[in-house]
Formats: C-alpha cells, sequence, structure tokens
C-alpha cells in the first residue's frame, strides 16, 4: 500500500511538473513577441485599491490598472517601471514582473514540491504494523566481535533537501532582484542563502559520517573527526521510551468515537550516574541486524533493567 502511494505521488508530481514547464516556456513564448515599453506609476485607484499606470506608444497614451504585485510594495507616483504589450492589441499593456507573470508555474511547482516531501516521508515513516511492535531485549552471549553502526541517513536527505531551498532561494534573488523589493536587500540575502546552504551541505556530509562502535568496554559515538566514549560502567539506568500519536476513527461529528495510540519505533536511552541522558539509540541504525543486537547486548551487559516509557508526540 505504501508503494502504492509514493508510486501515485511521483506519478502526481511527474505530471503537475510538465504542466509548470509547459506554463512556464508558454509565457517565455508570449513574452518573446510582445514589446517592451517604459511605463509610469500614477497612484492608486481609491475606488477598487488598484494600481493605476500608463504608458505611450507612437503619439498614442494608454491607462491600464494591476492589482499589486508582491515585489512593489513601496512603489511611489512617479516610479518607472516596465510594461509589455501584446502584437496588434497596444491598449492591452500589462506589467511586466515575476508576480504577474509567473504564478502558475510558481504554484503548480510548490505543489511539486509537496508531493516529493510526502513521498520522501512515506519512505522515511515507519509502517503502522512495524511501529506496534517494540523491541524486547532477549539474553545474548558476551559481545566477540564489535558491532559497528552507520547513521541511517535520513536526517541527511532532509538537510540535503534544505540546502536546495537555500540555493533556490539564492538564485531566485540574484536573478530577479525585486524579489526582496531592492537590490540592497537581495544580493546580501542572497549572499547569505548561499552561505546556508554550504553549511546544511557539510552538516548533511557530517550526519552522514555518524558511526557507533561497541565493545566489551563500552560505546564510541564517532561523528566527524570527534569521538565520544561512555564506559558501561558509567551506565547506571536503562529505558525504553516509545512516542505515540493519537489517532480518532468514526465520524467527525459523532460524541461516540474511539482514541487509539498509533507508536513509532522505540528508543533505548542510556542513562547517567546523575540521571542525565548518555546516549539516545534509536532503532533505525544501520544495519539492522546489527542494531538489534546492540539493542540485545546493552542490558545483558550492563545488569539494569529497562523501564518502559510512553511519551506522546505533539506533531
Amino acid at each position: 500500500m505504501r508503494i502504492a502511494f509514493v508510486v501515485l505521488l511521483l506519478a502526481v508530481g511527474g505530471l503537475l511538473l510538465y504542466f509548470a514547464r509547459r506554463q512556464y516556456l508558454k509565457v517565455n513564448s508570449e513574452l518573446a513577441s510582445m514589446t517592451e515599453v517604459q511605463g509610469l506609476f500614477e497612484g492608486i485607484a481609491p475606488e477598487t485599491g488598484n494600481l493605476t499606470f500608463s504608458y505611450q506608444l507612437g503619439e498614442t497614451p494608454y491607462r491600464f490598472w494591476a492589482s499589486r504585485p508582491f515585489a512593489y510594495p513601496k512603489i511611489r507616483p512617479g516610479d518607472r517601471v516596465a510594461v509589455i504589450v501584446p502584437p496588434g492589441r497596444p491598449a492591452e499593456g500589462r506589467l511586466r514582473h515575476w508576480s504577474t507573470l509567473y504564478v502558475t508555474p510558481m504554484v503548480l511547482s510548490g505543489f511539486v514540491l509537496i508531493c516529493l516531501l510526502l513521498a520522501y516521508a512515506s519512505c522515511a515513516v515507519p509502517g503502522r504494523s512495524q511501529a506496534r511492535v517494540p523491541l524486547a531485549p532477549s539474553p545474548v552471549a558476551a559481545l566477540e566481535t564489535p558491532i559497528e553502526l552507520h547513521s541511517p541517513g535520513d536526517m541527511a536527505v532532509v538537510i540535503v533537501i534544505l540546502a536546495f531551498v537555500a540555493f533556490g532561494f539564492a538564485a531566485l534573488n540574484i536573478f530577479n532582484p525585486e524579489t526582496l523589493w531592492t537590490r540592497w536587500l537581495a544580493y546580501p540575502a542572497a549572499f547569505l542563502a548561499v552561505i546556508l546552504g554550504i553549511a546544511l551541505l557539510f552538516a548533511s556530509r557530517s550526519v552522514r559520517q555518524m558511526r557507533i562502535r561497541a565493545d566489551d568496554n563500552g560505546i564510541e559515538v564517532i561523528h566527524g573527526s570527534d569521538s565520544r566514549r561512555i564506559k558501561w560502567s558509567d551506565v547506571a539506568g536503562l529505558k525504553m521510551r516509545q512516542t505515540y500519536r493519537e489517532e480518532y476513527s468514526g465520524p467527525a461529528s459523532s460524541t461516540g468515537r474511539m482514541k487509539s495510540k498509533v507508536y513509532s519505533s522505540p528508543s533505548l536511552i542510556l542513562l547517567g550516574k546523575n540521571g542525565r541522558e548518555l546516549l539516545k539509540l534509536s532503532d533505525d541504525w544501520k544495519p539492522w541486524d546489527q542494531c538489534r543486537r546492540l539493542f540485545d547486548y546493552i542490558p545483558v551487559r550492563t545488569g539494569l533493567p529497562v523501564q518502559s516509557e510512553e511519551k506522546r508526540d505533539l506533531f
């Protein structure tokens, strides 16, 4: 069922992307055949609140009205603007700006991004049947070979997506400085967005390099060039935490709706002697069989009981 849902989302996203690109090319084709002239902003019409513009072709003056575009919050009467006029229709001039020309492609692209994020979330979130089964420690022998785990990579993918969003915002401000009303804001914002995108890419690389290595002496958490060692003697408590969200079944108008808990994957928490959290180990580290092996080994090695805890996920 999940695979079919992901395929459906990708198909819808691909179809929307096709229509967005088609509309974008259509607008560009129309712009190539139009005449661009300098227009004048006259003021705001008191009856409708629309912006009033005028322009001239040859000896004939024309006037048109337009809704307030996003990038013109500080326009003043007398300011010059770009006006495009279709061929053979000199009286049908309109404002040349991305907020009035590319609304449809931008909206469709936004829905494409939503489809991609939903598809990714469907792949990253564990299924309900899998999430309802908690991991129960089982007796294991002494650790003959060290256990080595690496980051699942889901967070790295999210960080990469955020980096590309930052780069897209930077490109939008570089190629269209009027996005933030003036180039004095657009160019610094683009520079900061590029710096943020580069930092996110480095952070993604660091997350992908996260490792956990466990042996008979303790656990070592390796994060890039840094590492942190936790001895088994430093562990004073174990806690198995499961987060859940509440779901209601039945019609929304019904007063007898049933409430149920949907559990996510459990996490094993190592507590220090002062009760503080030393390490939170989720069960999505890879390879999964070695992660399960570590889950089983820790209670046996420390000789500590595992306390169960439930926590509601507010999101």
